[in-house]
């Protein structure tokens, strides 16, 4: 999967491109759609039990991540499931 971002970041022209891959885990049997998808989902479930993310009512994931510090713990706790997203920044241009 490839997340790109792009447009005027304090005046400047940023690109934020985020990298996955991810495959089934012989370990623990679980497949990269179950580990991608519902790790994801858990980790904002530990958002909100833990007072991070408190907005009420239907909260489509752009929400999740205008909040400061949630999209950095949701990748803290994919990581330590080894779901790594590798991220690069691009200045001064956009793709």
């Amino acid at each position: 999967m490839k997340i790109t971002v792009a447009g005027t970041e304090k005046g400047r022209q940023v690109t934020h491109v985020y990298d996955l891959f991810d495959k089934y885990d012989p370990e623990t049997g679980i497949s990269s759609m179950a580990r991608t998808t519902g790790y994801t989902c858990t980790a904002v479930a530990d958002l909100i039990l833990n007072h991070k993310f408190s907005r009420r009512g239907i909260c489509p994931p752009e929400y999740v991540g205008a909040e400061q510090n949630c999209l950095q713990q949701i990748l803290s706790y994919l990581k330590e499931r080894k779901v790594i997203y590798q991220y690069k920044l691009i200045k001064g241009k956009s793709i």
